[in-house]
């Protein structure tokens, strides 16, 4: 144990009650002696994670802790106190057993009421620099969660790197008005030296209207540190995306690298970044097909057949290789590029199946003088693998 680096422990809803108890008893004995951990991942029953750590060190040289509480097999309701002494048992275990680490990520999977309990009872982390979590989006009201506010202001100023997922998918629950969410104090609190962003998951119908404006307002707060930016999980219209990425924008923009998911590749897209994040060296991009004309509601229809589809195709890829072979990228700083194709309809063949994807890689690899990497190949494979 001593040797080890990085350890994980799973505990699933799935196994033998009996079994993990036994299994508590081999961990136990594997906890004795100093620990030079570095990275330690935890998947736990909430009603069994005191006796799995109960005999575990402390962990000087711990680096990373990422914590995943399950329901356990205790039934658990919002109003029981089980769930606020349970919660403190792990916060015990972070104060006493890793309060030194400097990333710390926590999920909350179908018991997200443990949130607030045990971030009112951590302690202050004097080295924390990257947190991770997600919010379950139908407990921020304003009058919830202020024990994480206090927890994410007393560390914002220690802050570089920060995770905030969405969850929607609670049975039985429903999201508040997208204004409740959105305008929770713990998206006014500033990060002052903030480099790395990811919001992920997305929004629910509900709140899909609010998000774009959401993040518009969010991001713009972050300008003059952010250098990373992950927005995953909601794909986002060429409008939406623009109205949210402008408070980044322009001449003086620091980012360099980008993740997003939009319905179409325009050119137009690929000319907005170039010339309005100039340091932008990562791009992750994840889109159905390239096309150039912006068409607000899909073409595709869900009988329309495979002809159709491939005649559809060979328009879009046309327009859009005799644009952007036309346009000037040799100033812009790109060196990676990595694409996604991202289907629409399940019953679509993916654009990167079909033939046309060809002369969209030599087109694409021909505008793009700067980026030495496209999907994590070099220049003559991207281009020579579909030849």
């Amino acid at each position: 144990m001593t040797a080890l680096s990085s350890l994980k422990i799973d505990c699933y809803l799935s196994d033998d009650a009996h079994l993990l108890l036994k299994s508590v008893q081999l961990i136990g004995a594997a906890w004795i002696g100093p620990s030079w951990l570095s990275k330690l991942e935890l998947q736990i029953p909430l009603d069994m994670f005191d006796r799995v750590v109960a005999s575990a060190p402390v962990f000087q040289h711990l680096e990373m802790l990422v914590l995943t509480l399950t329901r356990g097999y205790l039934h658990i309701t919002k109003e029981n106190a089980t769930i606020r002494s349970l919660s403190e048992n792990v916060a015990g275990f972070v104060n006493k057993k890793c309060n030194r680490t400097a990333s710390l990520s926590i999920k909350f999977p179908y018991f997200p009421m443990t949130i607030d309990p045990l971030f009112a009872s951590v302690m202050a982390m004097p080295r924390l620099s990257d947190l991770s979590l997600v919010l379950p989006t139908y407990y921020l009201k304003v009058h919830d969660l202020m024990g994480l506010h206090a927890f994410l202001t007393t560390h914002a100023q220690k802050l570089h790197t920060l995770s905030l997922g969405f969850d929607h998918t609670h049975e039985g629950h429903y999201d508040p008005a997208p204004e409740s969410i959105f305008s929770h104090p713990v998206f006014s609190i500033p990060f002052p030296d903030l480099s790395s962003l990811t919001l992920q998951g997305g929004a629910s119908k509900l709140t899909r209207r609010g998000y774009t404006e959401f993040l518009s307002v969010y991001l713009s707060l972050f300008r003059p540190t952010l250098r990373h930016l992950l927005i995953p999980g909601h794909i986002f219209s060429y409008r939406q995306f623009i109205h949210l990425i402008t408070p980044l924008a322009g001449e003086n923009s620091i980012l360099q690298l980008l993740k997003v998911d939009i319905q179409y590749l325009q050119c137009q897209l690929v000319l907005f970044l170039s010339r309005n994040f100039p340091r932008l060296e990562e791009l992750h991009i994840s889109f159905a097909f390239p096309r150039e004309d912006d068409p607000g509601t899909l073409v595709l229809q869900p009988n329309d057949d495979a002809a159709q589809f491939d005649d559809l195709m060979l328009s879009y890829t046309k327009r859009f290789c005799d644009t952007i072979e036309t346009q000037d990228y040799s100033r812009w700083r790109l060196r990676k590029l990595h694409m996604k194709f991202l289907s629409l309809d399940p019953d679509d063949t993916s654009y990167e199946a079909t033939r046309h994807y060809i002369s969209f890689k030599q087109s694409i690899a021909k505008a793009l003088p700067s980026v030495i990497s496209f999907n994590g190949e070099n220049r003559e494979t991207f281009t020579a693998t579909s030849a």
